[in-house]
């Protein structure tokens, strides 16, 4: 976009937190291990962004996963709580690390009328 003096990137990160399934190709969704207070890794990608779109909620889908929360291995029965301290890490990072007067950030996640997660949120 050179009349713009713009670069779009694209940056995978389908869980935003580290896990072994952030393979593009491989995502290893059925032994997925989520280190849910680990972003770093991720995040150093955003630090000078103009716009940040962020989208994860549809990864979370799954209804067990291992969390590794901190350096302990727990099978978790997800209904969001693995989503919620994700989210925690993520949140604390963007209020240190990202100028909000600089950076525009925009979050998508999955609407609640999917008729095929309906009970999901019960």
């Amino acid at each position: 976009m050179k009349d713009y003096n713009s670069t779009i990137n694209f940056y995978w990160s389908p869980l935003l937190v580290e896990s072994n399934c952030d393979e593009i190709i491989n995502h290893r969704i059925g032994s997925r291990i989520v280190r849910v207070k680990a972003i770093e890794k991720h995040a150093r990608h955003w630090t000078d962004a103009d716009i940040l779109v962020f989208d994860s909620f549809a990864w979370w889908l799954e209804p067990k996963m291992t969390i590794l929360p901190d350096g302990i291995y727990k099978q978790a029965e997800m209904k969001l709580r693995g989503y919620e301290m994700a989210l925690n890490t993520w949140s604390d990072w963007l209020d240190i690390h990202i100028n909000r007067t600089r950076t525009k950030m925009f979050f998508m996640g999955l609407s609640p009328h999917h008729s095929s997660y309906v009970n999901y949120f019960s």
